[in-house]
């Protein structure tokens, strides 16, 4: 029937379709802000499946021409653009003018069209409410009273529409999900939810692992705005002492965000003033200080998982020390056409300036539904860019043997076998992961590939990835999040006694070359983690991670997933007891000690990809009560790069009469969001530091002795010790008289 055959292109339209060709790149002296303008103008949505704006005008286009059939159609992309009301009217219209309502709803064939009429619902539903009641509670799990949706038309419609596809077929997967997440938004969770259809959604909760509770303060501090999908940077951009926050969105009409942190609290964005106005899009950023200069900088990549509608500029944004930035890709030779996801800036060649590794996609979704795909395909290798020292790079791709064409995800730098050079990780989606030695040499950056024998490759669709000491033994590990779009599987872990269908690995270093997938760190669960970050964020001295969690479809409601280190011998799914479980997709995660308090609060980016599929960002504030100890150092490196990324710190302390030493590396974090370069380090019941050393990448050891616990510190390669480093304390909370009626009202 049309409606079915309309429906199956739709499907493939928006999971697996993409062009082949190429974008030219005869842009040398195009100013940025006008190529990402003109781009955003010239896009077409068949390349680009987030423009469904444009399709939706495509489609108009078709039905005034005759093409009835195209209704159906029209229905679905009013919704993925945001258009609700009309979406759900536009579908229902046509169901009525072809099928008759009473006809279809009963049809136990016509689950595919009621799966369409219930989403239309709920997301009418769900967008409604948080128009008129978005706040701290809105979309956390579980939903609680506050978050509960106060107009009711939506999610009623969606229960009745998911029970009627549960009769039809009780194990339908994404049904049994949808009208449980409805119950929960009117209150009628679990009580009213017959039996048979009852979700456990914390069936993977630890409980007896304890863990601070986090609360969203985002709304009256200035930052509480509406995002598609796109990267989160925590960094002192001014230099002033407070740390301040940037953020990208994907679609390029939508600027980059520079919020700036005021001494009374709250944020300005200072994006306009700072000469950002039509620097758009951004699948993620990172913060880098490319030239030395002590001034934090930006570099942004763009159109992930776009594929050939993704063939879309870098670029890097140098701080000019007054408030302002400029884009200077094209005059630091860094200009690429490609679709992005990560990066990494590391100093590859230790000659104390930070080289760049960009990870681009090579693939199309097309080749899941082709068993004999020949892999005609642009290909975009990952590239490797050695800083030439004067604000300009050499692509040395070719030569470094780091060629990769790959779906390249995730890329992290880390010191594998503790030789003092930056190895680098791959997470690769739909095919194995790739672990490379650095071999460089003064001048010339090279690795070797050892893949093969490392222990790395599984699983084989990962995502975001983050390196750090997990078991506290002073050797970097892995952790890689496995992913698949094809996210209707995910809730039958919740209902079966099954194995991980897209399980995530933490690999343990072994110390001698290899790493090991450790049964002890294997978690229940698949978490399908579009991005996560890592840092102690109760303070016990083991490193945790915070994953976001989504895929492109509206359905992915699935909750972001927060996970203790206990002890270093496994993971606890703390996200209930943490209130982190947000459902809507989230992007760029990262962490610091914004209120310098002593623990670490979160900035989370949420947003997906469609054209009408966003939400508001999210300020967790750490509120941990039983405060275990800590030390925060930000080193400055004079031989070493400026932010002395690579070093690492080893910290010696006592806790109960036994002598323990903690290791971490100066970075950002992982692959998705990033944290200040500043290290905040979790003691737990330390009692007394005995020493803290630096190796600082350009091989130089330094070491200071009886540092105060629970104290600010600067620490310079040029200086036998660290400085104690005046902080100011400046409160999370909004001010009581923040205006919360200016964050609605933004769909």
């Amino acid at each position: 029937m049309a409606y079915k055959y309309l429906l199956f292109v739709f499907t493939i339209f928006v999971w697996f379709s993409c062009s082949n060709a190429p974008r030219q790149t005869q842009t040398t002296q195009t100013d940025m802000k006008e190529l990402l303008h003109e781009m955003f103008l010239g896009e077409d949505p068949d390349l680009n499946y987030t423009r469904n704006d444009l399709y939706v005008i495509q489609l108009e286009d078709k039905i005034a021409k005759g093409d009835t059939n195209a209704k159906f159609e029209l229905g679905i992309q009013l919704i993925l653009a945001g258009r609700e009301k009309e979406g759900l009217e536009t579908l229902y219209n046509f169901v009525i003018n072809n099928m008759g309502n009473d006809t279809i709803i009963n049809a136990p064939e016509s689950a595919s069209i009621i799966h369409w009429l219930a989403l239309a619902h709920f997301r009418f539903g769900e967008v409604t409410n948080c128009q008129e009641n978005h706040n701290q509670s809105s979309c956390i799990m579980p939903i609680n009273k506050q978050a509960q949706h106060i107009k009711p038309l939506g999610s009623v419609g969606a229960m009745r529409l998911y029970a009627k596809l549960l009769e039809f077929n009780p194990n339908d997967p994404m049904a049994r999900w949808m009208y449980n997440l409805a119950a929960m938004t009117l209150g009628r969770y679990p009580n009213d939810v017959p039996a048979p259809w009852l979700v456990d959604f914390e069936k993977f909760k630890d409980t007896v692992a304890t863990f601070p509770i986090f609360k969203d303060v985002a709304q009256g501090l200035g930052i509480d705005k509406p995002s598609h999908y796109g990267g989160a940077i925590i960094e002192d951009f001014n230099n002033d002492g407070l740390l301040d926050l940037f953020d990208t969105n994907s679609p390029l009409n939508e600027d980059v965000g520079l919020h700036i942190r005021q001494p009374n609290g709250t944020f300005k964005n200072t994006s306009e003033t700072a000469g950002l106005k039509g620097i758009t899009g951004g699948a993620n950023a990172m913060q880098t200080d490319f030239n030395n200069d002590g001034w934090a900088d930006v570099f942004i990549v763009r159109g992930g998982w776009l594929t050939a509608g993704g063939n879309q500029p870098t670029s890097l944004l140098r701080n000019n020390g007054d408030g302002t930035f400029t884009d200077i890709t094209i005059k630091a030779g860094l200009l690429r056409f490609s679709p992005s996801h990560s990066a990494v800036w590391s100093d590859l060649d230790n000659d104390g300036w930070l080289d760049l590794i960009v990870g681009h996609e090579t693939g199309s979704l097309d080749q899941f539904d082709l068993p004999n795909w020949d892999g005609k395909i642009p290909k975009h290798p990952t590239q490797v860019y050695r800083n030439n020292g004067n604000e300009t790079f050499t692509d040395v791709t070719k030569s470094s043997g780091l060629d990769v064409v790959e779906w390249v995800k995730g890329v992290i730098a880390l010191d594998s076998d503790k030789d003092g050079k930056q190895d680098i990780f791959l997470s690769i989606f739909n095919g194995n992961n790739r672990l490379f030695l650095n071999t460089s040499t003064a001048g010339k950056i090279h690795f070797e590939d050892v893949s093969a024998t490392a222990g790395i490759q599984e699983p084989k669709f990962s995502f975001p990835a983050v390196s750090a000491d997990f078991n506290n033994d002073g050797w970097p590990d892995i952790f890689v999040a496995g992913y698949h779009v094809n996210q209707a599987e995910i809730p039958k872990e919740y209902f079966n006694k099954i194995d991980p269908i897209y399980p995530s690995y933490t690999y343990i270093n072994q110390k001698d070359g290899t790493f090991k997938a450790e049964p002890s760190f294997v978690l229940p669960q698949s978490i399908m983690a579009m991005s996560l970050n890592a840092g102690d964020l109760d303070n016990d001295g083991f490193v945790d991670i915070y994953l976001g969690t989504g895929a492109g479809m509206l359905t992915s409601l699935f909750p972001n997933i927060m996970l203790k280190n206990v002890e270093g011998k496994r993971w606890a799914d703390v996200t209930t007891t943490s209130r982190t479980g947000h459902l809507q997709k989230c992007h760029g995660i990262a962490m610091a000690d914004l209120d310098r308090d002593g623990d670490l609060d979160m900035y989370v980016e949420l947003g997906a990809l469609f054209w009408g599929d966003f939400f508001w960002n999210a300020l967790f504030e750490n509120n941990l009560t039983n405060k275990a100890n800590w030390l925060s150092l930000k080193l400055t490196g004079d031989k070493s790069n400026r932010p002395a990324v690579g070093a690492t710190i080893a910290i010696t302390y006592t806790e109960q009469g036994i002598v323990k030493t903690i290791t971490r590396t100066v970075s950002s974090g992982g692959s998705y969001g990033a944290s200040p370069f500043e290290q905040h380090i979790g003691l737990g019941n330390a009692q007394r530091i005995m020493s803290v050393s630096i190796t600082w990448p350009s091989g130089k050891q330094s070491e200071a002795k009886n540092l105060d616990l629970n104290k600010y510190y600067t620490w310079s390669e040029k200086d036998e010790s660290p400085k104690t480093r005046n902080v100011t304390a400046i409160s999370l909370q909004p001010l009581e008289n923040a205006n919360d009626e200016e964050h609605h009202h933004h769909h």
